[in-house]
């Protein structure tokens, strides 16, 4: 009886840690996801007037989309240091 009652405790107290980390992780990802939002309303206008396109992708596809804002815009930020470190 005791070792039922003891594997009962053990599964409950890993999905009591699993539910926590997953909350951590969702918390992580939300913030991330509110923090492109921002980003993408208050930063510059690009050359193509891009702007409306990234908040529909940003905010239809949440993490999706603002991990592939991140990683483009990143990419954008890298592309234009280099060229300003060429030119000087």
């Amino acid at each position: 009886m005791l070792a039922a009652a003891d594997s009962r405790f053990v599964v409950m107290l890993v999905l009591a840690v699993l539910g926590m980390v997953g909350a951590g992780v969702g918390l992580l990802a939300a913030a991330f996801w509110l923090g492109m939002i921002v980003n993408v309303c208050w930063r510059e206008e690009g050359p193509g007037g891009d702007r409306l396109g990234w908040i529909l992708a940003v905010i239809l596809l949440p993490v999706l989309g603002a991990l592939v804002y991140y990683v483009a815009r990143y990419r954008r930020l890298k592309r234009a240091r280099s060229e300003a470190e060429g030119k000087t």
